[in-house]
């Protein structure tokens, strides 16, 4: 991996984005960093816009990897009907270094929203 050294980056982009979380199938979001990218996640907030509870599962790992292969940072965690759940909310952050992706999952599909924050860094 030819991950770049964060202290002397030339280039810090923001990126924010929105995605239904869906069940069964684990989703990848916002893709693999590319080569010589790092992404530092600054946010991720999962909102649930219906009208009964809904669990989710978030995990990072290598490109492809399966929630079982990769890095769980969230399991099961309800989310309240019509309720909100920072996962990250600024105060701590995640390096996601070349390759490596988020996936989520949820119990339901078209009831949890997933927000994530991120920079850019190269």
């Amino acid at each position: 991996m030819a991950n770049p050294n964060i202290l002397s980056a030339s280039s810090v982009v923001g990126f924010s984005g929105v995605t239904v979380v869906n069940p069964a199938s684990v989703t990848a979001y916002f893709g693999a960093v590319a080569s010589g990218k790092v992404r530092r996640i600054t946010n991720l907030t999962v909102c649930n816009w219906e009208s009964s509870a809904c669990f989710i599962t978030i995990s990072i790992g290598a490109s492809g990897h399966s929630q079982g292969t990769g890095t769980t940072i969230l399991h099961q965690k309800s989310v309240a009907a019509g309720g909100t759940f920072d996962v990250l909310n600024g105060d701590e952050t995640i390096h996601l270094q070349e390759s490596n992706i988020i996936q989520a999952s949820a119990e339901a599909g078209n009831k949890l929203n997933l927000l994530i924050t991120y920079e850019e860094i190269t």
